[in-house]
C-alpha cells in the first residue's frame, strides 16, 4: 500500500485514482468530514463504500471542540445528516464509536453544509439522522 504525508485535501487536489473502498478518520471536525465525504464520493467506484468513523459519540463531551477528553469522536456526527439531503444511502453500525457506511451515489455529489445541528438534535434524533443498525443488521445489509 501507499502512505502519503499530506492533509486529505492536498491528496484528493492531486489524486487521479477511483477507490472501492475509502476510511476516515482524520481531522474529526463536521467541516474537515464533510470535505473528506465529498472528495471520496468523487472518487469511489461505482458500487464503492466510505467508511467514516467515530460518528456516535456516548456523551456531550466526547464531541466537544476543542478536545477536552481521552476518549473524542469530535463533532463528526455533524456531517452525516446532510447525506440524507442529498438522498445519499448510508447506515452507521453501532459498533467501535459508530462506523457510517455511505454507499456511492450516481448523481455527482454536492459540499453542503446546511445543517447547524445542536447536541439536543442529536440526542432527541439520533436514529433518524444517523440511520443506526446494529452488526446483526449490517452482516445482513452488507
Amino acid at each position: 500500500y501507499l502512505t502519503h504525508k499530506m492533509t486529505s485535501d492536498e491528496f484528493f487536489a492531486q489524486n487521479v485514482m477511483k477507490f472501492d473502498l475509502i476510511f476516515i478518520d482524520g481531522l474529526h471536525t463536521k467541516e474537515q468530514v464533510a470535505r473528506d465525504i465529498y472528495n471520496s464520493l468523487c472518487v469511489l467506484k461505482p458500487n464503492g463504500k466510505i467508511v467514516v468513523h467515530d460518528c456516535l459519540p456516548l456523551c456531550e463531551e466526547h464531541q466537544l471542540i476543542p478536545r477536552c477528553m481521552q476518549n473524542w469522536t469530535g463533532d463528526v456526527w455533524k456531517a452525516i445528516p446532510e447525506l440524507k439531503a442529498q438522498n445519499i444511502l448510508y447506515h452507521t453500525v453501532d459498533t467501535d464509536w459508530g462506523c457510517c457506511i455511505i454507499n456511492k451515489s450516481h448523481d455527482i455529489p454536492k459540499l453542503i453544509d446546511t445543517f447547524n445541528y445542536e447536541w439536543s438534535d442529536f440526542e432527541e434524533h439520533k436514529q433518524e439522522l444517523m440511520n443506526i443498525i446494529d452488526e446483526k443488521e449490517f452482516l445482513n445489509i452488507y
